[in-house]
C-alpha cells in the first residue's frame, strides 16, 4: 500500500497529528486507509486538500468554513487539476527547452505550473528524467557544458527547496545520512534520495558531494544515525570500492545500516556482510524498519 504515514503529512502539511486526528473524526473530508496492523496511509490526493484547508485556515477561515469552501470549489472544477502524464511529458520537455535556452524566466513559469504535484510525482516524472537526458545529451555532444550546467544548477535549486521545504524530514524520525563518495561531486541524485527519505518520515542529514572518508566516519561517530547511505557515480576501481565499504563498515556500529549506490557500483558487486550495494530505495526500505 502506498502512500503517507500521519508523522510524515503532519511534516509535509504543518498540521499537527492531534489536529488531524480531530479534522478526521469531526469532519470526515479526508479518510486515510488503513494497513493490516491499523496504521494510517494517507494518499497524495489527501495530502493536497489538507495543505489547501491550513492555507485557507491560516488567511482566516473557520476550519469547517474551509473544508465547505474547498469542496465547493472542487465541485465547480476551480482548483486546477493534477497533471496527467501526457501534460506531465509536456511540461517537462517545456521546463528542459526553458533551460537548454538559458531562460530562466520562462523555467519559473513552467515551474510554477507544477503546485498541484506531488514531490513525489515530481522527481520520478519531471526532475529526475531531466537530468537522465541532459546526461546523456551532454556525453552525445547534444548539449554543451554549459546548458547541461545551467539546467543542473536550476534543478538542483528546486530539489534543495524540496528538501527545505520538508525540514529534512520530521525532527524526531530515524536519521539517515547522505554523502558522496570521496572525489565524486554528483550529488543531485542523492539529493533527491534525500528527499524520498525525508517523504517517507526519515531525518535526512545530507553531506553532499566529495564527502572524504575519515571525515564521514568522524561525523559518525559524533553523530548517531540509523542508516548510512553512500553515492556513487563515476566509475571506481572495484577493489578500491571493497576497500573503502570495508573500512567504513568497520567503523560503523553494528546497528547502523550502510548503502552504496549509484552508477558508479557495476557488477559483480563485492559481498560484504552489513553492506548493501546498488540496492533500489524500494528494496532499501523493505529491509529495514518501518519509521
Amino acid at each position: 500500500m502506498n502512500g503517507y504515514r500521519i508523522k510524515t503529512v503532519s511534516t509535509l502539511t504543518g498540521v499537527s497529528r492531534n489536529t488531524l486526528l480531530a479534522w478526521e473524526r469531526r469532519y470526515g473530508f479526508v479518510v486515510p486507509e488503513r494497513t493490516d496492523n491499523g496504521y494510517r496511509i494517507y494518499s497524495d490526493a489527501d495530502v493536497a486538500k489538507l495543505r489547501e484547508v491550513k492555507a485557507l485556515v491560516d488567511a482566516g477561515h473557520p476550519v469547517s468554513e474551509a473544508i465547505a469552501l474547498l469542496e465547493e470549489h472542487r465541485r465547480r472544477g476551480t482548483l486546477p487539476p493534477s497533471m496527467g502524464p501526457e501534460e506531465q511529458d509536456e511540461q517537462r520537455d517545456e521546463l528542459l527547452a526553458s533551460l537548454l535556452a538559458y531562460d530562466r524566466t520562462k523555467a519559473d513559469v513552467v515551474v510554477a505550473g507544477f503546485a498541484g504535484e506531488s514531490f513525489a510525482e515530481l522527481l520520478e516524472n519531471i526532475y529526475f528524467p531531466i537530468l537522465r537526458d541532459l546526461g546523456d545529451g551532454w556525453e552525445s555532444g547534444r548539449y554543451t557544458i554549459a546548458q547541461e550546467h545551467f539546467a543542473s544548477a536550476y534543478i538542483r535549486e528546486r530539489l534543495t527547496r524540496m528538501l527545505i521545504n520538508l525540514g529534512c524530514g520530521p525532527s524526531g524520525g530515524p536519521r539517515v545520512v547522505m554523502a558522496c563518495y570521496p572525489d565524486d561531486p554528483h550529488e543531485l541524485g542523492l539529493l533527491g534520495l534525500s528527499i524520498r527519505f525525508a517523504l517517507a518520515g526519515w531525518r535526512s542529514v545530507f553531506l553532499g558531494a566529495r564527502m572524504p572518508e575519515a571525515d564521514l566516519i568522524d561525523f559518525l561517530q559524533g553523530h548517531p544515525a540509523q542508516l548510512l547511505c553512500v553515492s556513487v557515480v563515476q566509475q571506481v576501481e572495484r577493489n578500491a570500492l571493497r576497500g573503502y565499504a570495508e573500512r567504513v563498515r568497520h567503523a560503523l556500529p553494528d546497528a547502523v545500516g550502510f548503502a552504496i549506490g549509484g552508477a558508479g557500483v557495476s557488477p559483480p558487486v563485492p559481498i560484504i556482510p552489513g553492506v548493501k550495494f546498488g540496492v533500489s530505495f524500494e528494496q532499501l526500505m523493505e529491509s529495514l524498519p518501518p519509521s
